[in-house]
């Protein structure tokens, strides 16, 4: 009895260890796939035989290199739109400053539009004042002219009287 409880004993340890040994690799791959959930990609799992553990841990470490090289693409990428963005982001920045730039010249170019029409609409109303003037002087002296020629009728009608005066004075 002691031998068949001392053989059956042995028979438990050997099977443990042969389990033991045999899914060992599982461990090293538990660990990588642990890390991989954890996000780090640089442990690969051991390729410690060729069986069908091997296979696994082979086709592990490629998964793992391609998720890699995805992830570091992904980063490029990130960091080139990252770039873009700044970039763009500078652009905007000098775009609103020479928009703001040609806004203020804008209202300065309007401001001085104001003037000169202000300044062009006081130059009207003096130039159509001194026009009524004009016109008033102008009838003054049609006036004065009418007055001048009525004033010679009568001088030289007065002199012709005069010249038969003196014609018959002397007669």
């Amino acid at each position: 009895m002691y031998l068949s409880l001392s053989g059956a004993l042995l028979i438990a340890l050997a099977t443990s260890l042969i389990f033991y040994f045999r899914f060992k690799p599982l461990h090293g791959i538990e660990a990588v796939l642990q890390n991989l959930g954890e996000g780090k990609l640089s442990r690969s799992a051991d390729l410690i035989s060729s069986d069908e553990f091997g296979k696994l841990a082979k086709g592990l470490n490629k998964t793992l290199f391609q998720v890699s090289e995805v992830v570091s693409v992904n980063q490029s990428i990130s960091d080139d739109m990252a770039a873009a963005a700044e970039q763009m982001s500078d652009s905007l920045g000098s775009l609103s400053a020479n928009s703001q730039t040609q806004a203020a010249a804008a209202e300065e170019i309007s401001a001085s539009i104001e003037e000169i029409t202000a300044a062009v609409q006081s130059v009207d109303a003096q130039a159509e004042s001194q026009l009524k003037k004009v016109d008033f002087l102008k009838q003054q002296m049609e006036e004065l002219t009418r007055e001048i020629q009525k004033t010679g009728r009568e001088v030289s009608t007065a002199t012709t009287e005069f010249t038969k005066i003196s014609q018959e004075a002397k007669n």
